[in-house]
């Protein structure tokens, strides 16, 4: 609840600034980004890395809906064989809200809410027996904040840190969520 209500506080206050009329706005943008996710298995920590694409399109000047679609993916091998191991991938279909700050300045901040499908499938194989493979689709939020810098005019460099929780209504899904950083390019087409 807290997050929503900040969000929607920081989205009210970015949005309503007196500059945001008389900026220069490019509609539409599209962005392609590294992930490192950081998650959480039965006893420790593991490190997803993949790609993320997104569009967004500028309601308002400092008001953006962004549709987000990424994927990330980790692999075990067993250590003393490599006929023991495992395939991990987590898919995401998201879309939200993105609040920014003035874009006249060469560094934007950005809060965002996105919501949408996370998809996990995971296979086990070992020697000797079919492979194991099971796949789930659940609903997950994502809370996020970020900073765009210029580079051109339309081309910026984007940096971000998320944590997406899938299936929210359970506490335990909030005590360990993905942690996703994303570095990756920004293009901004022009007016």
């Amino acid at each position: 609840m807290r997050i929503t209500i900040w969000t929607l506080g920081l989205t009210v206050g970015f949005c309503s600034s007196p500059t945001a009329q008389a900026q220069d706005l490019s509609r539409v943008e599209v962005a392609g980004a590294y992930q490192n996710v950081a998650l959480r298995h039965e006893f420790d920590w593991a490190d997803y890395h993949g790609w993320g694409i997104e569009e967004a399109t500028f309601i308002r000047p400092q008001l953006a809906v962004p549709v987000v679609v990424d994927a990330v993916y980790w692999n075990w091998v067993a250590p003393n064989t490599s006929t023991v191991g495992q395939h991990n991938r987590r898919y995401g279909f998201l879309a939200g809200v993105r609040a920014t700050g003035s874009r006249d300045r060469p560094l934007i901040p950005f809060v965002q809410m996105l919501a949408g499908v996370a998809r996990v499938s995971h296979v086990l194989y070992f020697p000797g027996i079919p492979d194991y493979a099971s796949a789930t689709s659940v609903f997950a939020v994502q809370p996020g904040a970020g900073v765009d810098f210029r580079v051109r005019p339309t081309a910026w460099i984007r940096a971000s840190f998320d944590a997406r929780v899938g299936q929210p209504r359970y506490a335990i899904s909030w005590q360990y969520p993905e942690w996703r950083f994303q570095v990756g390019l920004v293009y901004r087409f022009a007016k």
